[in-house]
């Protein structure tokens, strides 16, 4: 008699939308990490499980390779969420230096609108010491890598760089393609639940937003109905005081 099967709904770091897919009941969870590879691209020994109920919300960790998925009580209609074993920015960045690198000129470098020197640039940002320039060596770096893996990965990594340069209570513009600029304040910045990668939470001066700080039931920051915003980092820029204009 062949085994059960189960459809179950794969989610990961970094990964935008699940992946759905059957799979028999009897089969061990070291087979499954096999099969995940290609999906969230870690290999099977860097993968860490977690098995959720149907709501997404966490039941327990696998651990066991050996056990089959029937063993360790999946069910269908459950999802697997995979994470990296060292669940951190190092483990990426490690996984990353054993690509084989791709170079780019100098000049090629000057070129691209969406490298971090040119994001620099249009901010008026200058490399005033000798640990700036090393940085700026070292996310260039980092960007030629990143063209070797997934598209999401780059575009939530981008994300936090740029996220980072925001602070709760900054000045701002939004200026979304197609779409005339908007002013207001950063009144949140960091991951939420809703979606993957770095988010700048806004309150925008009129009432041109889609709710008050408050998505999906989860509050991430309170403004009033119709203010509030998320805008990926790279449609913001921080809006200079007067004062500051002035001095220029």
């Amino acid at each position: 008699m062949a085994a059960p099967v189960v459809s179950l709904r794969v989610t990961a770091d970094y990964q935008q939308y699940p992946y759905e897919k059957r799979y028999p009941s009897s089969m061990t969870l070291r087979t499954l990490k096999d099969k995940l590879q290609l999906v969230v691209g870690w290999s099977s020994e860097s993968m860490r499980t977690e098995l959720r109920d149907k709501d997404g919300q966490f039941l327990s960790f696998l651990t066991d390779d050996q056990a089959t998925l029937e063993q360790l009580g999946v069910q269908d209609g459950m999802q697997i969420h995979v994470t990296h074993s060292a669940n951190d920015g190092a483990a990426i960045l490690a996984s990353v230096a054993t690509v084989e690198k791709y170079t780019i000129s100098e000049e090629k470098y000057n070129e691209r609108e969406d490298s971090v020197r040119a994001w620099k640039q249009r901010e008026g940002l200058e490399l005033k010491s000798n640990v700036a320039a090393e940085a700026e060596k070292v996310a260039k770096e980092f960007e030629a890598s990143c063209l070797l893996l997934s598209s999401l990965l780059l575009k939530n990594l981008t994300h936090e760089f740029i996220g980072r340069m925001f602070e709760v209570g900054d000045r701002c513009i939004v200026k979304m393609p197609n779409q005339t600029e908007k002013a207001g304040f950063v009144s949140y910045v960091g991951l939420t639940n809703f979606k993957p990668g770095y988010w700048i939470g806004v309150t925008y001066d009129a009432p041109l937003g889609k709710h008050d700080g408050s998505v999906d039931g989860v509050r991430y920051f309170t403004c009033e109905n119709g203010h509030g915003a998320f805008v990926r980092p790279q449609f913001v820029r921080k809006q200079m005081p007067d004062a500051e204009v002035e001095e220029i």
